[in-house]
């Protein structure tokens, strides 16, 4: 069967997941860093329609990403509080305050989001 659903029917699973070919005998090789990466994103996007998050975020990063259920290394809360960590300077919340609240405001969350968990 050929139709445009390529990805559902496995045609392009190499370019979701990263792997080369896709080709028998490879193994997609699995690391944390996926699930960081989506943690960061959850974390963002919660930020963005919750204004309270948004201000634990920033007061408690160990709190809000408990209140998720989401567990990070202390480098990644020192990047969440704003710190310069190993890996390069932290949020500069200072400009996303500046942002945030209008950006909020755009994203009209009530067409999309039921409830704030």
């Amino acid at each position: 069967m050929n139709d445009d659903n390529s990805a559902i029917n496995g045609d392009n699973m190499s370019a979701m997941s990263g792997g080369s070919d896709g080709g028998a005998g490879e193994e997609e090789v699995y690391t944390a860093h996926t699930e960081r990466e989506v943690a960061f994103k959850l974390l963002a996007a919660h930020a963005l329609v919750d204004r309270d998050f948004y201000f634990l975020l920033r007061k408690d990063p160990v709190e809000a990403c408990t209140s998720l259920h989401i567990v990070l290394e202390e480098d990644d809360y020192e990047y969440l509080r704003g710190n310069t960590t190993e890996s390069g300077p932290g949020i500069d919340w200072r400009h996303v305050d500046e942002h945030e609240d209008e950006i909020r405001q755009a994203l009209n969350r009530d067409t999309v989001v039921r409830s704030l968990w």
